[in-house]
């Protein structure tokens, strides 16, 4: 029997009977693309290099086993790059984020302030309100979530060298609760606030909450 392959660019899709060369032949494909039917659907086998062997058996059923054995071993390949290109995405996804500048921490600050920088044109109000503060027990780390825009630009112009903003930089996008969970992590305060970029806080809010916070751990009737 011929190996049948199906002739593209044919309207009657015609099936040919060519057979593989009687000769020894090696050769090497730079991109084998077939497409193997199932109860699935079609699945495409690629390979970056293939080499085939054909015309060492006496029978066509020998050359189309090798054949076969090549594919399936290809399909193998194809399907193990595509599990190891997921498994990659996650472990990118558990990688602890990256520290920017200085770690130098307040003594005890009684607050941690941490902002999910995600927007170039808020984050700098967001930063000044929580500098502006008529408290000064507190501690600000700024979670950039891998911007592609101006936002971390503008977090270190805005904070300088101030000493108590911390920069942690996600490598890959997680969103606005990743943000916050990594600067829970690595928070030093006794309370944390959380705030996303477009959040200004009243210059005494972190007096108020402390002060609410610290009547309330000697009065069970204040909430």
């Amino acid at each position: 029997m011929g190996l049948k392959t199906h002739v593209a660019g044919k309207k009657d899709r015609r099936l040919t009977n060519d057979l593989l060369p009687r000769t020894p032949v090696m050769g090497t494909m730079g991109s084998l693309v077939k497409h193997a039917r199932s109860r699935r659907g079609a699945l495409i086998v690629s390979g970056a290099s293939f080499l085939v062997l054909a015309g060492f058996g006496p029978t066509s059923v020998q050359r189309l086993s090798l054949l076969a054995a090549a594919t399936m071993l290809m399909t193998a390949l194809f399907l193990m790059s595509i599990r190891l290109s997921q498994l990659h995405g996650q472990l990118e996804s558990m990688r602890p984020a990256e520290t920017i500048g200085s770690q130098e921490v307040s003594a005890d600050p009684a607050v941690t302030v941490v902002v999910a920088a995600n927007d170039a044109s808020s984050i700098r109000d967001a930063l000044d309100s929580v500098r502006a503060q008529t408290s000064s027990s507190w501690e600000c780390v700024v979670v950039d979530d891998a911007s592609t825009d101006d936002t971390l630009h503008i977090v270190w112009r805005t904070i300088g060298r101030d000493p108590r903003f911390r920069v942690i930089r996600h490598r890959v996008r997680s969103g606005i609760p990743a943000c916050w969970n990594t600067g829970l992590r690595v928070a030093h305060g006794a309370f944390v606030l959380f705030l996303e970029s477009q959040d200004v806080l009243l210059k005494k809010s972190l007096e108020q909450h402390v002060e609410r916070f610290a009547v309330s751990a000697t009065d069970p009737t204040v909430v």
